[in-house]
């Protein structure tokens, strides 16, 4: 491979070998860009020369700076293993003279050990910047790679990617196994919650499984995890979700149509007091209910409610069509003791005396109780 400067040897270290080799995959290469992303508190990004069939991707992490002795030391076994199916060289700039650093593997007579090169083959003990070149065994491999590097969320250790990856992910041992999901799902770190794959997802694919649910009707199983999140009250991006359906119902053309009630309240006076008296209607029974039916005796119940019923007018032929059944329904009584009730002028309740004032509000209640009733009458 040509690389872009004449390299010189600046220094070299032993670094010792496993003695077996172990079955490596894309998860233990997963692992090694996690270790390095928590041990510098960044993320990498990922490049990929898609206008060319070549093997290589890049993967780096700005801002950083390191000892190389730390890195041979936290990562050196990392890379001897990983040698096995690809070859990984990392790139920086020294910290004083900002040239090129190059450091690699190389093996002589069955020893491995840590290379560093520069241009001017003075050695460089601190590091900026960090750029991996991962030389995959295929064209292929290579394109699958870098998009999984991109759709990784490298914070929670899950690799949100299209199920055309899902076949890959489970050969590599990355797979989170899932049914009628949206996305198809990878974890590097153990113990990952489906409900946790929620918070790893970009607003454009929740606008993906937002389409699908509302142009196709598909039911995903992320919509589970997410009411399952909202029922805990455990949704960090609960806003992110409302403006992705926002953003689904206009790119499908829906309309909101929002209510014109307030407005009409406001200009129309009829409707207004229909609506309040509606409200005291409900008001007044509870009233009615509390204040009369709870600290007053049977008969002065039966009688009042009586009254009411015929409009506040002491006579007999405006009483409504109503059954027995249905007053002992309101009185909370059983039929039996409303009929005894009826049929004992002198009984142990006082004589039942017509209210001096009418409750126009009570009148309602009742009234609004005993809607529907005609035809049936009371014959107590």
């Amino acid at each position: 491979m040509m690389e872009m400067h004449s390299f010189l040897t600046a220094k070299q270290m032993d670094i010792s070998s496993p003695d077996s080799e172990e079955n490596i995959s894309v998860r233990d290469l997963f692992e090694f860009l996690n270790q390095i992303s928590e041990w510098i508190q960044t993320t990498p990004l990922a490049y990929r020369n898609e206008q060319s069939d070549n093997n290589l991707v890049y993967v780096w992490f700005d801002d950083v700076t390191f000892s190389e002795d730390d890195f041979w030391q936290v990562f050196g076994e990392y890379l001897v293993l990983l040698r096995i199916r690809w070859k990984i060289d990392i790139f920086g700039t020294a910290g004083k003279s900002q040239e090129t650093v190059w450091l690699t593997l190389q093996e002589e007579n069955s020893h491995i050990y840590a290379v560093q090169k520069t241009l001017s083959s003075h050695p460089a003990d601190t590091i900026e910047s960090l750029c991996l070149r991962i030389q995959c065994p295929s064209s292929e491999q290579s394109e699958i790679l870098y998009a999984l590097v991109v759709e990784t969320d490298w914070k929670n250790g899950i690799v949100t990617s299209d199920w055309k990856y899902g076949s890959f992910l489970l050969e590599e041992n990355l797979a989170m196994p899932t049914q009628n999901s949206c996305f198809c799902y990878g974890h590097i770190c153990e113990n990952i919650n489906p409900e946790d794959t929620l918070q790893v997802l970009t607003f454009q694919q929740k606008i993906i499984l937002w389409t699908g649910f509302l142009k196709d009707g598909f039911d995903y199983t992320e919509f589970e995890w997410l009411y399952n999140a909202i029922s805990k009250d455990v949704v960090l991006n609960r806003m992110e979700w409302e403006l992705s359906l926002h953003t689904a119902m206009q790119n499908l053309k829906y309309t909101i149509q929002v209510s014109q009630f307030a407005a009409m309240f406001e200009e129309n006076a009829a409707l207004r007091r229909i609506q309040l008296d509606w409200y005291a209607t409900y008001v007044n029974l509870l009233l009615y209910d509390a204040a009369h039916q709870e600290f007053n005796s049977a008969r002065i119940q039966l009688g009042n409610l009586l009254y009411l019923l015929q409009g506040g007018e002491a006579d007999p032929q405006r009483l409504p069509d109503v059954t027995q059944d249905e007053l002992s329904d309101i009185l909370g009584m059983s039929r039996v003791n409303l009929a005894g009730r009826s049929r004992s002028p002198r009984g142990r309740d006082p004589p039942y005396t017509a209210p001096a004032h009418r409750d126009s509000g009570s009148r309602r209640a009742a009234r609004l109780l005993l809607a529907g009733n005609a035809g049936r009458r009371c014959t107590a």
